[in-house]
């Protein structure tokens, strides 16, 4: 795991980035969901960024750009 970020209204919802793509979880971890729509594949993901005006915005920075979906 390259990065992590937990939803700041719902500690269930948690988004990592590995270095093959992005992650998320919506029961605390017990199962996790590829979520990789604009990404190209097999993107290492460096950072993730919920941003707290419009919450559950995920913005992951990759190796091809930065995303923000």
């Amino acid at each position: 795991m390259e990065s992590l970020a937990i939803d700041p209204t719902d500690p269930d919802v948690v988004y990592a980035g590995t270095w093959h793509l992005p992650w998320k979880t919506t029961d605390g971890g017990k199962t996790w969901s590829n979520i990789k729509q604009g990404i190209i594949d097999d993107s290492d993901v460096f950072s993730i960024i919920i941003d707290p005006a419009i919450l559950r915005l995920f913005s992951p920075a990759h190796a091809a750009g930065f995303t923000r979906a």
